[in-house]
């Protein structure tokens, strides 16, 4: 027991002098805490873009439209007079949720059989269905409660009539790009996709620093030679590596994949290309081979599932949130991977793949600089023991 209780103090005391395990045990989980945290301050969705459709153009459909619209949780974007249209601004994104109100509005909740309005929502996401599933009830459920009643009475309808065994408004939600409501289609994109980023992290930690004490290798080849090679190691294993995890769960789980392979193609190798060579970066900067990586990797790489947008959407961010998800390469490719699968298209895949060879070219030009200076400092000192 003794002996025991020696160990646990000796090691208590190790662990106190190396100012790194402080940092992991205690800091780094409560930094973990404020970061995940602040991304869901908002604590609920608010101003959700929605278009509306209202056919009716009664008192009674525009009354329920204001009630929307005094709303936090909603944000009227559009106000359209064709299906056509309302169906052009929810495939495009301008809005992401769309009430529809029938022609026969009014009509129906005067005969005292009820209507029914039809909320719309982008289902790639699940914070939106969900969402204004929740709100919407509330707003109708504040509706059928206050002012519905009066518009029931001001038509000629009194308590205890037939009016009251329904209530004067429903609600039917419709779902597009994820009918299913599964969270499967949902969740399993972008995980697959960090994973991808975490896996190359993990790789790549020793690439840069176990090569200099390797003097031969720096006198033999040049740096450009010596670190385009090692990228491309890299990369064209990653890339091989994600094309299979897509393909597992496209035909395993039956994810559905509506869009174009070179689409995903080209996200992926300019997504691959930017964290493999930031990757090089912080092994061009670790320590020692002892201590291949730094806290502050886990801080730049950790949340950024939560912070590139993909399960709390980009209107709902602080500014914290959006500035520190522009610096992630998660931020430019999660949302567009599910787009083309789940939708079949992403407007923006050409400026986020441009954005990313933009990150993977200075990572790339800083790691040349942090080289060349230690590998200078390392052949000084070998020529001084020499």
């Amino acid at each position: 027991m003794m002996k025991l209780v020696s160990i646990f103090f000796q090691e208590i005391q190790f662990i106190l002098k190396e100012k790194k395990n402080l940092l992991f045990l205690f800091f780094l989980p409560i930094l973990y805490a404020a970061f995940f945290g602040y991304v869901y301050s908002a604590e609920s969705l608010k101003y959700i873009p929605v278009v509306v459709l209202d056919q009716d153009q009664s008192s009674a459909s525009r009354s329920l439209v204001s009630a929307f619209a005094d709303s936090e949780r909603f944000d009227i974007v559009a106000v359209v007079e064709t299906q056509e249209e309302y169906e052009k601004v929810l495939d495009c994104e301008d809005a992401l949720v769309g009430i529809g109100i029938p022609s026969d509005f009014a009509k129906h909740i005067k005969t005292g059989i009820g209507s029914s309005v039809i909320v719309t929502s982008n289902g790639k996401n699940l914070m939106y269905p969900n969402s204004a599933l929740s709100f919407a009830r509330e707003i109708i459920t504040t509706y059928n409660g206050g002012l519905g009643k009066k518009l029931v009475e001001a038509m000629g309808q009194f308590p205890g009539q037939a009016a009251y065994t329904v209530a004067p408004v429903s609600m039917r939600l419709r779902i597009f790009n994820n009918p299913t409501n599964s969270y499967l289609p949902f969740m399993l994109p972008g995980m697959v996709t960090n994973g991808v980023q975490i896996g190359i992290m993990m790789a790549v930690f020793l690439a840069i620093v176990r090569e200099y004490t390797n003097l031969d290798l720096w006198k033999e080849n040049s740096l450009l030679v010596i670190l385009f090679g090692k990228i491309a190691a890299y990369w064209i294993l990653s890339l091989a590596g994600a094309l299979l995890a897509i393909g597992f769960y496209v035909f395993v789980y039956n994810i559905p994949f509506i869009g174009s392979f070179f689409d995903i193609l080209i996200l992926y190798s300019s997504f691959i290309f930017a964290v493999v060579t930031i990757g090089m970066l912080f092994s061009a900067m670790a320590p020692s081979v002892m201590v291949p990586f730094h806290p502050i990797e886990f801080i730049y790489f950790m949340p950024a599932f939560l912070y590139s947008g993909y399960s709390w959407p980009e209107f709902s961010k602080n500014l914290f949130t959006q500035v520190y998800a522009y610096l992630l390469p998660m931020n430019y490719i999660a949302d567009p991977v599910r787009d083309i699968l789940l939708m079949g298209f992403s407007e923006n895949i050409g400026r986020n793949s441009l954005i990313l060879c933009c990150f993977g070219m200075a990572a790339f030009v800083v790691t040349g600089l942090v080289c060349k200076k230690r590998i200078k400092t390392v052949l000084l000192e070998a020529e001084v023991k020499i």
